[in-house]
């Protein structure tokens, strides 16, 4: 993790201390305290190896302390979370921007229920996210089409796609709006 040879003699823990990033350090001392105070943590903290590459780290340690309280020794885990963080942060800026979206972005399991529904979805239908998750989609179809949605949601478990088409949908208060409808 930390970028050093194992075959090599281990390191002090203030060398190891001296990887941490700089803006981290803090956090990590006060967490070291509250261990040598007794309470077991676990923190995630930046660390930035010889070769400048900067990594995300999660750490669990306890303080094994002796029988006049005493410390004398730590034990603990330390596991690399960079991909997993790069990968939360890609999924949160994936929902700033549906849910910033101006379209309603609306999403439904293959059998047709409602899964996730965003801020422009609540402004155009007029339902509450808490009103339609996990309720069947067709609540939204007007009687003039019933079961467009199921042929559509039939065609992509078949494997197909549908690109784009054009429709109407009902709002909460039975005001039928006109749709432009893009499935993926």
């Amino acid at each position: 993790i930390y970028g050093l040879d194992p075959q090599e003699p281990g390191t002090t823990c203030d060398e190891l201390l001296n990887y941490i990033h700089p803006d981290d350090r803090d956090y990590v001392d006060n967490a070291i305290k509250k261990g040598l105070a007794g309470e077991p943590h676990g923190i995630d903290y930046r660390i930035v190896l010889a070769n400048g590459e900067e990594r995300t780290v999660h750490a669990e340690s306890e303080v094994i302390f002796d029988e006049k309280n005493i410390p004398i020794r730590a034990k603990g885990i330390v596991q690399d979370i960079t991909e997993r963080k790069r990968t939360e942060e890609k999924i949160q800026t994936l929902a700033n921007a549906v849910e910033s979206s101006n379209d309603a972005i609306v999403t439904v399991s293959l059998d047709g229920i409602i899964t996730s529904w965003n801020k422009a979805a609540e402004q155009i239908y007029v339902y509450s996210a808490e009103e339609v998750l996990g309720k069947d989609v067709s609540i939204l179809e007007p009687d003039n089409i019933e079961g467009e949605i199921k042929h559509f949601s039939e065609k992509i478990k078949q494997g197909k796609q549908i690109q784009h088409y054009e429709s109407s949908r009902l709002k909460k208060d039975g005001t039928v709006i006109n749709i432009s409808v893009t499935l993926s």
